[in-house]
């Protein structure tokens, strides 16, 4: 009985340094440069998708807002986004 008891503290603390010790390297890693630098890059990242979303989010509303008045002057292209045609670009 003692034994299995003794057996049982044993392996609880080895894993329990066992634990400490991916803790202790864990600290070290996340402590160095490349990993600094690599989450500051992540949070840039974030920072320009974040934007690019916004000025999409614009321009969809901006394209919105003169799509109907140069649709008027477009001819026949769909779009003023569309490649110019050589009649939609014709005097009258």
């Amino acid at each position: 009985m003692t034994t299995d008891r003794d057996a049982q503290r044993a392996i609880r603390e080895r894993q329990k340094a066992k634990c400490e010790e991916y803790e202790r390297r864990i600290e070290e890693l996340e402590s160095q440069r490349p990993y600094q630098e690599l989450q500051s890059a992540l949070r840039l990242k974030e920072t320009v998708e974040a934007e690019n979303a916004e000025i999409r989010k614009t321009l969809t509303s901006v394209v919105a807002m003169i799509q109907p008045i140069l649709g008027r002057t477009c001819g026949k292209r769909q779009s003023f986004l569309d490649p110019p045609t050589p009649e939609s670009m014709s005097l009258p």
